[in-house]
């Protein structure tokens, strides 16, 4: 919920000293920061806000990744980047920048919603119609944004993977 009072901010000029955003993880990565805030801390010390920000203004915060990390597992409660700044790298960004603070993190839990769901619910459809597939809801999360992610950062097999009405609930492991 605190989240969603801290998220988005107006975004204005000053993407890089050229005037550029970056289209790419690699470009005008020095544009890019990171700020942690432990609002949370106040009700749990294990809950963390990572900000990604473009540019020395604290103020053009695009991405957002509120998490929690107990013992190896890390808790994904909101993972958002800027639709004006999607498909750039900038969500496996936030989750490598969290990792490497983190270095023991095992395992990652999640429930995707909104994009990921869209391409979830497209390749399950698809899955669902093949009557010899075991486990189509892992097959199908395998196509999503948030696994593709996950799979480049290491974390390729998927212990659980569970579809509700409103989301897919899903933990992965190294």
């Amino acid at each position: 919920m605190l989240a969603a009072i801290l998220f988005y901010a107006s975004l204005s000029s000053g993407f890089a000293s050229d005037g550029c955003r970056p289209n790419r993880l690699t470009e005008t990565i020095q544009a890019l920061s990171f700020a942690t805030e432990n609002e949370g801390s106040e009700t749990s010390p294990t809950v963390h806000y990572k900000w990604l920000i473009l540019s020395q203004d604290p103020t053009e915060r695009v991405g957002i990744a509120v998490y929690e990390v107990i013992g190896e597992e890390m808790s994904i409660e909101f993972l958002s980047v800027d639709e004006e700044f999607r498909g750039r790298g900038l969500s496996r960004l936030l989750l490598s920048s969290i990792l490497e603070e983190h270095p023991n993190i095992q395992r990652i839990k999640a429930s995707l919603t909104d994009d990921n769901l869209a391409a979830f619910e497209s390749n399950y459809r698809v899955l669902e119609e093949d009557q010899d597939l075991f486990t189509p809801c892992s097959r199908a999360v395998r196509g999503t944004p948030a696994m593709r992610i996950r799979t480049s950062l290491g974390f390729s097999t998927i212990l659980t993977c569970v579809r509700t009405n409103a989301s897919v609930e899903l933990v992965v492991r190294r």
